[in-house]
């Protein structure tokens, strides 16, 4: 398994990307995420929201800002697989213009003060 990358949450566990992963279903799904494994890497460290997933318990959905222009990509959103309080790796990650989408409104698990 080689690791893309490895971020830090906010939640207090580490988050790796794996290549395969990264090659395999980000980029083969959502190829706008070709070359931005930094935004994905930003959104973990650096989110402005993180709810629980309304479909599986064990899931996170970290959103950020993308940081384009287009009013149609305000935000990357990515989903995080929880594996141990300590570790956890990415599932998904792509560009939507809303805080929306498989998430439990009734548990956000933080918040950016900024906001």
């Amino acid at each position: 398994m080689d690791t893309l990358f490895t971020a830090r949450s906010p939640l207090g566990y580490s988050v790796i990307c794996t290549k395969n992963q990264w090659e395999n279903h980000v980029i083969a799904s959502h190829g706008i995420m070709t070359k931005k494994e930094h935004l994905v890497k930003n959104t973990i460290s650096s989110p402005i929201a993180i709810y629980q997933s309304d479909e599986f318990p064990n899931r996170d959905v970290y959103f950020a800002h993308s940081g384009h222009n287009n009013n149609n990509i305000k935000y990357t959103k990515t989903i995080v697989e929880v594996k141990s309080n300590n570790s956890a790796e990415v599932v998904s990650a792509w560009l939507q213009p809303r805080i929306s989408g498989n998430i439990n409104p009734e548990v956000m698990k933080y918040v950016d003060l900024k906001l």
